[in-house]
């Protein structure tokens, strides 16, 4: 096996920096994307924020186990 060079070593740590999604902002994608369906179904942008936020509020303050709410 060939060893690695620099540079292939820095393109394979970029790659695998690029990879990681930390907790946070999955949660936040995935909140995005629920608004975005929202609105997208037909509710209105206060609508979709006051259910978002609702769900954002629950998370922070229950956790996301449900078994705690």
């Amino acid at each position: 096996m060939d060893p690695i060079d620099d540079e292939q070593l820095r393109k394979l740590k970029q790659e695998l920096e690029g990879m990681y999604e930390s907790p946070m902002k999955a949660a936040m994608v995935q909140l995005h994307e629920m608004y975005t369906e929202l609105k997208a179904a037909g509710f209105t942008r206060r609508e979709a924020m006051y259910m978002i936020s609702r769900l954002f509020n629950s998370m922070i303050v229950g956790g996301i186990d449900p078994e705690k709410q």
